[in-house]
């Protein structure tokens, strides 16, 4: 397991995150989209083959009607 912080877009508090190589296993495209909970708000980021992180995006997040 590697431990991951960035700094959260959204609220600007550090966001911590534990990746595992073994997760990286079914894919065979990279970058891989990671989209992680904080607090009440959601952050989407992206992740290279190194496992280091390429991009950081706020998603727009919506319920499913069903």
């Amino acid at each position: 397991m590697t431990e991951k912080i960035i700094r959260c877009p959204i609220c600007k508090k550090p966001l911590r995150f534990e990746v595992d190589v073994k997760d990286f296993e079914p894919y065979e495209r990279f970058p891989i989209p990671c989209i992680i909970k904080h607090n009440d708000h959601w952050v989407s980021l992206y992740l290279d083959s190194d496992m280091s992180i390429c991009d950081v995006e706020i998603p727009l997040v919506k319920i499913s009607l069903e």
